[in-house]
């Protein structure tokens, strides 16, 4: 009777703990259940807050052929003119040494604001680079460049009717001519003739291989070669007295590389200043990456808009692989 006895008080404790954890689990279903339809109502449901953040393409795709963006300051004076994808946040440092940032956009058009001056002086930017790492690598006696096109088609439209070639654009060619610039001046050039179409989104991530590639040979500087979709006035120059286009250096403000990649590119605009005044147009620093992530020394370059002839854009790749020389 005893034993029984034991036996029963020890089953009620035993149920008597079960109940309790069941009573738990049952507190932290229900807790979690309401929880979780607390967020989906917040997230999903009507009049729900929309995030405030903004996740921007690695590589977000240029304007269509025959459109670009115009930008403004506040009194109305045109900035800025290209098919480059523009956003807030972009920096432009035009031929005065100026910089802009975009502070509003509407559509195809947007405004600019001003940041400072550049002073100009024997000196340049070289003094000025704002914390980045200053490019002095060791080139040795020959240095080394690579040359790549992300985008296959491009061509200029008063010499080939056409701003797009799929595989075969006009602007291998550009390419060449920086390329045969360079080597006159006594540096070596890969230049890789791959094609990346089609000329969408995912052209970067094609043309990365080839970038990739091209690293293996160990260049002191990588260029991607492209034509830019502005009005024709927006890069019409005379270098020496010869109809040329301009130049349009391309920095991506996305990728780990971006202080050095802007120090370059700004050590490329002061020696070209000194040596072909108006052909470098400015330096553009835009969303994205343009795969300078792989490089500090990798940069890309607007050659000419498909509303000039190729002839120019030729011009233009000649004479900045003086420039480029001289540095390296």
């Amino acid at each position: 009777m005893l034993l029984q006895r034991e036996d029963q008080e020890l089953m009620n404790v035993k149920g008597g703990r079960e109940l309790k954890i069941r009573r738990l689990w049952l507190a932290l279903f229900s807790f979690g259940l309401i929880f979780g339809v607390a967020y989906v109502m917040n997230v999903w449901g009507p009049g729900a807050p929309q995030s405030k953040k903004f996740h921007y393409l690695a590589d977000a795709e240029e304007a269509e052929p025959g459109k670009f963006y115009t930008l403004s300051d506040s009194s109305g004076r045109i900035i800025l003119q290209t098919g480059l994808p523009v956003g807030i946040g972009d920096e432009f440092i035009d031929e005065d040494n100026t910089r802009y940032r975009v502070s509003s956009m509407n559509g195809w058009n947007g405004t600019m604001v001003r940041v400072f001056k550049q002073p100009v002086s024997k000196k340049g930017f070289s003094a000025l680079i704002r914390r980045a790492e200053p490019v002095q690598a060791d080139f040795g006696d020959q240095p080394r460049v690579g040359i790549y096109c992300t985008h296959s088609d491009e061509s200029y439209k008063t010499s080939q009717g056409s701003t797009s070639e799929r595989g075969s654009g006009a602007i291998y060619r550009v390419g060449y001519s920086l390329a045969s610039s360079l080597v006159e001046d006594g540096v070596i050039v890969d230049q890789s003739f791959a094609t990346h179409d089609p000329h969408d989104i995912n052209a970067y991530a094609r043309s990365r291989r080839t970038m990739m590639q091209l690293l293996k040979k160990g260049p002191n500087a990588v260029f991607d070669i492209h034509r830019d979709s502005a009005p024709p006035k927006a890069y019409l120059t005379y270098i020496t007295g010869v109809e040329s286009a301009k130049v349009m250096i391309v920095v991506g403000r996305q990728n780990p590389n971006m202080a050095a990649n802007l120090a370059f590119a700004e050590q490329i605009k002061e020696r070209a200043d000194e040596m072909y005044p108006g052909l470098i147009r400015g330096i553009f620093i835009g969303r994205g990456s343009y795969n300078q992530d792989l490089f500090p020394r990798a940069l890309l370059l607007e050659i000419g808009t498909s509303e000039l002839p190729e002839q120019y854009a030729q011009n233009a790749a000649h004479c900045l692989g003086d420039v480029i020389s001289t540095l390296l």
